[in-house]
């Protein structure tokens, strides 16, 4: 190749090198600089989409914030220990679960359920907890046959 490329005539192997340097920085920018700016370009456009996303989500939680009531504004109610008991269990879909109830006074009772969903319960007990500021003095919680059902004895607290 090297006796081949030196007994041409001197234009010619300027006009070789002239190519050769044409086509080896096509080819570099065809491979290597094309893409890599196309990549950067794509790169600025999902950094501009994600920043834009946490900008909202940053507004979002001031607003959450400011519309998240603190645990000193639960849900006052002059609604009796029970009747809230009764009424929440019914909207939770486990009041027939519930199959005795006995106060201990007016802010405590005790309750048993029987063949109770436990997913259900849990979202029960939270709604006790987080809007009408009734806690859980003890529970005791055993497994059943099917599948997600137990039965527990539950002592409630109002505070």
């Amino acid at each position: 190749m090297k006796q081949w490329f030196f007994s041409r005539q001197p234009q010619e192997r300027l006009a070789l090198i002239v190519m050769a340097i044409f086509i080896i920085g096509a080819a570099l920018y065809t491979l290597f600089w094309l893409p890599l700016n196309e990549d950067i370009a794509q790169k600025q456009i999902w950094v501009t989409e994600q920043q834009k996303t946490l900008d909202w989500m940053q507004r979002t939680a001031v607003e959450i914030n400011h519309l998240k009531p603190t645990s000193g504004q639960q849900k006052k109610s002059d609604e009796a220990l029970l009747t809230t008991i009764d009424r929440t269990a019914k909207q939770q879909r486990i009041r027939e679960a519930v199959k005795r109830i006995k106060p201990q006074g007016d802010n405590k009772a005790q309750l048993w359920l029987e063949q109770a969903s436990f997913d259900r319960m849990i979202r029960w007990l939270d709604l006790l907890q987080q809007r009408h500021n009734i806690s859980i003095s003890t529970i005791t919680v055993d497994r059943q046959s099917g599948s997600g059902l137990i039965n527990a004895r539950i002592s409630l607290e109002r505070s």
